[in-house]
């Protein structure tokens, strides 16, 4: 293939110096040369700053921002901010990963071939010594209807908890950069909670094609970092969960699609109980804990999802804990909660 379109490759950076140049060299070494590599330091305290100014000296093709550190989230949007005219598609690789040589061609091949606005690709998980690979389970080219048929469907909500038909993270897929850019408007930048999910979904709901690649290409390279975000608690997680369902819902009624709301309930149920076990960790303590709970379960989104969804067959814990939040009493809250709690720091058992 011809590298005759340029494709923008955004890095958020922070705090990964130990991780930042398997990565940045995992893109530099595409096979796929015409690229436009933007490094975003949020503010990193460590060396990636300095590492970062080092491989733009090293590769023409490497842009390097600065920026005072203000989240995942407004990372990736500034390297969005800062794409030009001249580039047509968009992808996004974290700083603690990599890629393998053949990504970014596999992924423009079939962009370029079926016109698609989105291509998804494949994960491999590592940590360690092991590797897991996760797969969609779809192959090939979805036309709108296809989309609205056997994707939408189950695209937040397939029954299961946090179980969806198509993977939402960020990373794994290749945009058309004007679809990317046009559903930014539902993302806020101090989100750090469901954040690529506040963007996937309003572009998948955008999309008029996909493709999605087979299981032996754009296999996306995912470290399971234990000193990442993911893995910490989050103390911004209430203000993110208030702020993205319900830019979720407004993407449903701005793209016409009202019958997938109810799905979007379903996910932050689940998103709930994902805060319920994030408080879990509280280092403020345990009295913290209970309050920032109980602001929660004053939430009306909570109580129509808890009223409306099935979910009585989620996993035990799951269910437990959705039982405490619809009714955060004596029980719940002083006996349930409690036991949960020390539960969690013993590391006896960990909610999951």
């Amino acid at each position: 293939m011809k590298d005759d379109v340029l494709i923008s490759v955004i890095i958020p950076v922070y705090k990964v110096e130990q991780y930042l140049d398997n990565c940045v060299k995992s893109i530099i070494n595409q096979e796929y040369k015409n690229l436009d590599i933007v490094l975003v330091d949020d503010g990193s305290p460590d060396n990636c700053p300095a590492m970062c100014d080092g491989y733009a000296k090293e590769d023409k093709r490497i842009r390097v921002i600065h920026k005072k550190n203000g989240g995942l989230t407004s990372a990736w949007m500034a390297g969005l901010d800062s794409v030009g005219d001249d580039v047509k598609y968009v992808t996004f690789v974290d700083s603690d990963d990599w890629i393998p040589k053949n990504y970014i061609g596999d992924f423009v091949a079939k962009a370029e071939e079926f016109g698609v606005d989105v291509v998804l690709g494949n994960t491999t998980k590592f940590y360690k010594d092991e590797y897991v690979k996760y797969t969609s389970g779809h192959v090939g080219y979805y036309d709108k209807q296809r989309l609205r048929n056997e994707i939408y469907p189950e695209i937040l909500f397939d029954g299961n908890f946090h179980g969806r038909s198509v993977p939402v993270c960020r990373w794994g897929k290749l945009y058309k950069k004007d679809i990317i850019k046009r559903n930014v408007c539902y993302c806020d930048s101090k989100t750090t909670y469901s954040e690529d999910l506040n963007i996937t979904f309003p572009v998948m709901l955008d999309a008029e094609s996909v493709y999605f690649l087979p299981p032996n290409e754009g296999n996306y390279q995912y470290r399971l970092n234990p000193n990442s975000m993911v893995h910490a608690y989050d103390k911004n997680m209430y203000n993110s969960i208030q702020h993205v369902h319900p830019a979720l819902i407004k993407a449903c009624q701005d793209k016409k699609y009202e019958s997938i709301i109810m799905q979007v309930y379903a996910d932050f149920l689940a998103a709930c109980v994902q805060y319920y076990k994030n408080e879990l960790q509280n280092p403020k303590g345990f009295q913290q804990t209970l309050h920032n709970i109980e602001l929660i379960t004053k939430n009306e989104m909570l109580l129509y999802a808890i009223a409306n969804i099935e979910w009585k067959h989620f996993r035990k814990l799951n269910v437990i804990i959705i039982r405490c939040l619809s009714n955060f009493r004596m029980f719940s809250k002083y006996l349930v909660t409690p036991l949960l709690y020390v539960l969690k720091r013993s590391g006896i058992r960990k909610p999951s």
